[in-house]
């Protein structure tokens, strides 16, 4: 899942989120509370002009005019396609390539070759794109591996995206952009490399090339849920998701990540956000830095999880 650091201001037209006397509608409060309980999204009381703007393509559906309709016909645990739809649609999904560049720069500078080290052994190296949406972040740092080549040339890299939206992970799986998007952060040496251009006339006319797309892995996860099965990574960048969270799913979510993140691994975070509850896990590298180094469990690696509880509930 992506989402914007801040959510942006929309003008209300229409006012059916508040009532004939101006407060906001009950159901804003039950819509609040159902995006918190299934996706851990933070919807402000003073946000409902804004969930109204995006909703709005949802509520003229016949079968589900107005809010409170909307909201009886979504499965409780948000499973079903209705609720995927609500919670896309409530979800910023504002990215670009190599974007704020500089935990890029520090993945190829530093990260790649501390881990090149650690993992000599194996010569395995793991990285998971949590939130990828429309897949910029992941193919950026397939880019920059490929640059590092040299480095890891017999070993068996892996990169995963994973969303909580399936039509952003197909989007991220096909890896076709609009004139803009391609733009967005692209170096103009990347997209002569790795960017072809679609031969029939399309809303996203570039497409990065096989060689880079065959590399990479795409699944629909829900953060909150269970990341046991996507095994150990090296490195996790889990940027600009957290902050719009509410901070029990921020908690939920960062125990998730530090359970799938294997000693010595890197967590990539967005430039104003932090592992709050886990400064026994995480260690930043360098003072400011949104590159936080996991630390060795002190209680031994059958008490991962009960010490991650431990942390997370303190």
């Amino acid at each position: 899942m992506r989402v914007a650091s801040r959510i942006p201001f929309f003008r209300c037209p229409r006012q059916r989120f508040f009532s004939s006397a101006g407060r906001v509608s009950p159901a804003l409060d039950d819509l609040r509370s159902y995006l918190g309980r299934t996706a851990g999204l933070r919807l402000e009381p003073g946000q409902a002009c804004y969930a109204e703007s995006r909703l709005a393509a949802l509520m003229r559906a016949p079968e589900a005019s107005g809010l409170s309709r909307l909201l009886a016909r979504l499965d409780p645990d948000g499973s079903g396609p209705l609720a995927r739809e609500l919670i896309d649609a409530l979800t910023c999904r504002e990215t670009w390539f190599f974007r704020d560049r500089a935990p890029f720069e520090d993945f190829a500078l530093r990260m790649a070759g501390v881990l090149a080290t650690r993992r000599a052994a194996e010569k395995t190296l793991r990285i998971w794109s949590a939130g990828c949406a429309s897949g910029q972040e992941i193919y950026s740092l397939a880019i920059c591996l490929n640059a590092l080549r040299p480095l890891f040339a017999d070993w068996r890299v892996e990169l995963l995206g994973t969303d909580i939206c399936a039509a952003q992970v197909e989007r991220a799986r096909q890896g076709a952009y609009s004139h803009v998007e391609i733009q967005r952060g692209l170096p103009v040496r990347a997209m002569l490399q790795y960017v072809e251009q679609l031969p029939e006339p399309a809303s996203h006319p570039w497409r990065m090339r096989d060689c880079l797309r065959r590399t990479l892995r795409f699944q629909t996860h829900n953060l909150l849920g269970d990341c046991e099965a996507l095994g150990q990574f090296d490195v996790i960048f889990c940027r600009n998701v957290l902050s719009q969270l509410h901070l029990g799913a921020q908690r939920a979510v960062l125990a998730n990540l530090a359970s799938q993140l294997a000693e010595g691994g890197y967590l990539v975070l967005g430039k104003d956000e932090a592992p709050i509850s886990l400064s026994g896990v995480f260690s930043a590298v360098s003072e400011g830095s949104c590159v936080f180094e996991r630390r060795a469990f002190p209680l031994g690696k059958g008490a991962r999880p009960s010490h991650l509880k431990l942390v997370v509930s303190r």
